[in-house]
């Protein structure tokens, strides 16, 4: 052991413009714990007697003796240790005692440990000699000296006030080593360059500063408990976003296509910032992962949906799960340019769509992606209403309601957005994404209030009870294969002349014909970011029902077929 310590060098004396040094040499089998240094090179002082240097240059070498001996110590403990980068609070903490409890535990070591009463004995040695004190021989086991305690208390003094200094200067660089020490004796292997490790400096460094105060204590008598030393420390569970998508699951049974394009946002996060747990997330990543998004989906809409499930599984960590305390990306979104892509169906386009003999002769589809009567009413509903195919096929008996003087009218109830309106897709089933939409009296003409009578007295609660679609997907999945189909067979096979179009349609005819731009809104659930609620609900049934009328279609020419 003995061959291993390098023994630290004497005073370097003065010279000129240089104050006197002391050099303390690093043991070999150390220097890597020092990131390779192979010695520390200190300054004693400019002014000072050749005593008082003396002096301090001993306290300095009986300090950093006791340092290297724990160092060996732990070393020698041969202890795997746990990389870690994130670092929760709990472990910061956990490392701030035990750089306390080693502050503590060298002090009792100088004070009881036959290396650290040599130490200051020399030290005492030193200052009786450049008193004039006459030299006593200590007697055995009775503690420290009256000189070797005014040793101690002097390097006490010194380093409590050094680290009150540093404390008040914030300079973390001074616990660096001993928190890294403290980590390792904990199992840790820390990145201290991880701004999460920030923390841990901090909280050390006022630990050093209380650990270096109390050791001044106990030179004035007082009783100051060393702390039981730790050997490790349990990490808490790192927590990461395919767990919370793993919890949303199973208490909100989100649809197929929500799950989905939160794994692919999960997937892109990953690639952008490799796997890291919820509590590594800052905020300034927030604009990378948008432009890794941006970068890597087909279009902005994709990369916004996926970017809001994403948001929508770390607000669910903060807000039910408390496993972050808020989300660190909320301030963040995915700008999607409006690009007015989507076209009217001119009347050639209705005419051609509603020729055919299903709206002619009601001769339904065989498909049975064409949902049975749904292929017929579905999308005269929504030219009529604006609706969505989803929020359509979707539709149950109990969603219509006939009131004696404001007629037929139905619920609407939200399940996907728009992308040209920059909302996100929902599956909410809460009264915030309903709307009450009057049915349009040219429907009641074609039979739908008959429609309703009767498949409500065949039993069924839904009002379209042959559209089947995929367990978790939106209701329209298989309907907009078929009417995709269907229109281009008609020679409406241009892109964007969609069902969605029907939308535009309406919002445009309703406009020509003077209706206000929120009455639209209302009736064809436009919300614009806004709440769907809050527009509909300041206009009456009958305030809707009187401006709906204003939509026509003359050029459908279509008569009654259902029933016949």
């Amino acid at each position: 052991m003995k061959k291993t310590m390098a023994k630290p060098l004497g005073v370097q004396p003065a010279t000129k413009g240089r104050a006197p040094s002391i050099r303390i040499c690093v043991p070999l089998d150390l220097q890597a714990l020092y990131g390779g240094r192979k010695d520390f090179r200190i300054s004693l002082g400019r002014g000072a007697d050749s005593a008082a240097v003396k002096l301090k240059s001993a306290l300095l070498r009986a300090q950093y003796e006791a340092e290297f001996a724990q160092k060996r110590a732990a070393m020698l403990a041969g202890r795997t240790l746990t990389p870690i980068t994130a670092m929760p609070t709990e472990v910061a903490q956990a490392i701030a005692r035990e750089v306390y409890a080693a502050g503590m535990a060298q002090d009792d070591d100088l004070r009881e440990s036959p290396e650290g009463v040599q130490a200051l004995r020399e030290v005492a040695a030193v200052t009786r000699s450049a008193l004039g004190i006459p030299q006593r021989q200590p007697i055995a086991a009775d503690g420290l000296t009256a000189g070797e305690a005014a040793a101690l208390a002097g390097l006490n003094a010194l380093a409590d006030g050094a680290a009150a200094t540093d404390l008040a200067r914030r300079k973390t660089s001074r616990v660096l080593v001993a928190a890294d020490d403290a980590a390792r004796r904990l199992g840790l292997d820390v990145d201290w360059s991880d701004d999460s490790s920030q923390q841990a400096l901090r909280l050390s460094l006022e630990q050093h500063r209380q650990a270096w105060k109390d050791r001044s204590a106990r030179d004035r008598g007082e009783v100051v408990p060393t702390p039981t030393r730790q050997t490790g420390v349990t990490l808490p569970k790192q927590h990461t976003l395919r767990d919370v998508l793993k919890l949303w699951e199973a208490t909100n049974l989100p649809g197929r296509t929500l799950v989905s394009k939160a794994k692919s946002g999960i997937a892109l996060v990953d690639e952008c910032l490799g796997k890291l747990p919820l509590t590594a997330y800052t905020k300034p990543q927030g604009a990378t992962v948008v432009a890794h998004f941006l970068a890597t989906c087909k279009t902005q809409k994709t990369a916004l949906d996926k970017f809001n499930a994403v948001k929508s599984l770390l607000n669910y960590a903060a807000g039910k799960q408390g496993w972050i305390d808020y989300n660190p990306w909320e301030a963040h979104t995915v700008i999607v340019k409006k690009s007015r892509k989507r076209v009217d169906l001119s009347p050639e386009a209705l005419t051609k769509l509603f020729t055919s003999p299903l709206f002619q002769r009601y001769e339904l589809p065989e498909s049975t992606s064409a949902g049975g009567a749904a292929a017929y009413w579905v999308p005269l509903l929504g030219l009529y209403t604006g609706a969505r195919q989803s929020e359509l096929c979707q539709l149950r008996i109990e969603d219509l309601t006939d009131h004696p003087v404001l007629g037929l009218s139905i619920n609407v109830l939200a399940d996907a957005g728009d992308e040209d309106e920059d909302s996100p897709e929902t599956t909410t089933k809460g009264d915030s994404g309903r709307r009450r939409t009057p049915i349009h009296s040219d429907l009641i003409t074609l039979g739908f209030a008959d429609y309703i009578r009767d498949t409500k007295a065949a039993g069924h609660t839904r009002l379209f009870p042959d559209v089947k679609y995929p367990e978790g997907e939106p209701a329209g999945t298989n309907f907009t294969k078929w009417f995709s189909s269907y229109r281009k067979a008609q020679g409406v096979g241009r892109r964007y002349q969609d069902f969605h179009a029907f939308r535009h349609t309406s919002r445009t005819r309703l406009t020509d014909a003077g209706v206000e731009g929120v009455i639209s809104d209302a009736l064809l659930g436009h919300t614009n970011g806004q709440s769907t609620g809050r527009k509909v609900y300041d206009h009456s049934l009958a305030t809707l029902r009187g401006n709906l009328e204003k939509l026509k279609f003359p050029e459908l020419g279509l008569v009654r077929c259902y029933g016949r």
